[in-house]
C-alpha cells in the first residue's frame, strides 16, 4: 500500500510498476498532468512534469509509460 495524499485531486488514470517495484502513477492533464513516482515501500519519490525541476517532459499530458529489459522507464507524452 502507498499514500496517495500527494496525488489526491490530481486524477490518476493509470498505474505501472517497474522491475524494481517502483510505482509510476500517470496523472491526467486536467489534474496537472505528469507522473508521480513512489518507491516500492509506497513513499513518494518524484513528480515528473513539463516544468523546470520536474524532469522537463516534452508535455504535461502523459499518454503512456513502459519498462524495458534494463529497467529503464520510457514515457510517452502528447508531444513525444
Amino acid at each position: 500500500s502507498f499514500s496517495a495524499n500527494n496525488v489526491a485531486g490530481r486524477f490518476p488514470f493509470k498505474i505501472e510498476t517497474d522491475l524494481s517495484g517502483n510505482i509510476w502513477m500517470l496523472l491526467s492533464e486536467a489534474g496537472g498532468g505528469g507522473v508521480q513516482i513512489f518507491n516500492k515501500e509506497g513513499s513518494p519519490v518524484k513528480l515528473l512534469n513539463d516544468l523546470p525541476g520536474g524532469g522537463l517532459l516534452p508535455d504535461k499530458e502523459v499518454l503512456s509509460v513502459a519498462t524495458d529489459k534494463s529497467d529503464y522507464m520510457w514515457i510517452g507524452t502528447a508531444k513525444g
